[in-house]
């Protein structure tokens, strides 16, 4: 919430804040109770081999289902793949 003066008393304007989290460098809308594995849902990632970083830090497969993502948290998501 801001305060603008305009003239003889002050102007009271709300700019609407939505929480976001950082997918892979970009911005993507947060909602409560967003876990690693409905992340992965919601952006469609179906790859066998990913991998998942919360604020730098690995989150093993086996808790993607328990692990939270919170507001403002930066997610990469790596699909991991060989080659030859």
């Amino acid at each position: 919430m801001f305060y603008i003066p305009n003239q003889k008393f002050l102007k009271i304007i709300e700019f609407n804040h939505f929480d976001m989290i950082q997918v892979n460098n970009r911005p993507l809308e947060w909602e409560k109770g967003l876990t690693v594995q409905k992340l992965l849902k919601i952006k469609n990632y179906t790859f066998p081999n990913i991998t998942v970083k919360i604020n730098d830090v690995f989150i093993p497969k086996s808790e993607y289902k328990s692990t939270a993502i919170q507001d403002g948290d930066n997610v990469l998501v790596l699909h991991m793949f060989g080659g030859g």
